[in-house]
């Protein structure tokens, strides 16, 4: 452990947008972490002044915090685009660099439960086991093999007793992933175009074409817990423009992109089923389809950036 606190240098990139009560619980884990971090970035995105005030109460007395304040929210892709590259432009002798949503915390063994795999090879990533903390389940369906025609993805597995000391996959959420410096200079950073949604999916997936990565079945990490059925209407149409425009990118035939698009547009068929039919559309039905078919539209065409702003929702 002595060794590893010498010798790997983790930077630490975290985006918070108006949580700050998530971040504090996260930087308290961070201060119990086994190993010591060399550097932690937090990405503000423009958040209102309270969280802002809190932010600042937070990092005052921490000499290895920076926080990067943002003009305008660029959303959790963007952000990490931001803090990822600030990396890259700051600090050449980071060893690694840890991607972390801010509503998680790691159990304080995590970081060096990660880097006792450091010796796995052609490493890119090496990933914790998330948690989720209000239902008290293994949230397993973030770490995915991608289906054939990249539409979706399957869990690496349906329970955590199921697996092995260390799995190889293919996509992972930015809940804890470790990665190696070396191999962001080498794929890039994160793509702050997408916004929100599938930016994770697609940088892993990104990584894993040329490197590999591990998930750590004794690696953990706690994550809060989400209800993916109560979906609003931004998130609806980044989730779905975002997964045309991976299809699009990574798709290496074009009938591989037909299939899978179709897929998509199946899951969208059911989604503007519920819509239909679901009392709690009610009163919003006109504008969640609008933006359904929005989300067609820009994915096909390739339409890019934040074009709709969670503001206004």
């Amino acid at each position: 452990m002595n060794e590893m606190k010498a010798n790997d240098k983790v930077i630490l990139v975290t985006v918070t947008f108006n949580s700050s009560n998530y971040l504090e619980r996260l930087l308290k884990s961070l201060r119990n972490s086994t190993i010591n971090l060399y550097k932690i970035i937090i990405v503000d995105n423009k958040s209102k002044l309270e969280h802002l005030k809190k932010i600042d109460e937070l990092v005052n007395d921490e000499n290895n915090i920076e926080v990067l304040h943002l003009d305008s929210n660029l959303g959790g892709a963007g952000g990490f685009q931001k803090g990822v590259q600030h990396v890259v432009d700051n600090y050449p002798e980071c060893d690694w660099v840890w991607l972390m949503d801010d509503d998680a915390f790691p159990k304080e063994d995590c970081l060096e439960q990660l880097l006792s795999y450091k010796n796995l090879g052609n490493l890119g990533c090496l990933a914790p086991v998330i948690y989720g903390v209000e239902w008290e389940k293994y949230q397993l369906y973030h770490h995915k093999e991608v289906t054939k025609y990249l539409n979706d993805g399957i869990a690496v597995c349906d329970l955590f007793d199921e697996l092995p000391e260390y799995t190889k996959f293919d996509t992972d959420a930015f809940v804890g992933p470790l990665i190696r410096k070396k191999v962001i200079d080498s794929i890039g950073v994160p793509d702050g175009s997408l916004f929100i949604y599938g930016d994770d999916r697609e940088y892993t997936y990104r990584l894993t074409r040329k490197y590999n990565m591990y998930l750590i079945k004794n690696a953990v990490i706690f994550h809060r817990d989400t209800k993916e059925d109560d979906i609003s209407i931004w998130k609806m149409y980044y989730k779905y423009r975002n997964k045309i425009l991976f299809i699009k990118k990574y798709s290496s035939r074009g009938w591989d992109k037909v299939c899978g698009e179709l897929l998509v547009f199946y899951e969208m068929f059911k989604e503007l089923v519920k819509i239909f039919v679901r009392n709690k559309y009610v009163g919003k039905k006109k504008k969640y389809v609008k933006y359904l078919f929005m989300s067609v539209k820009d994915g096909i065409i390739g339409h890019t950036g934040k074009l709709v702003d969670p503001i206004k929702f």
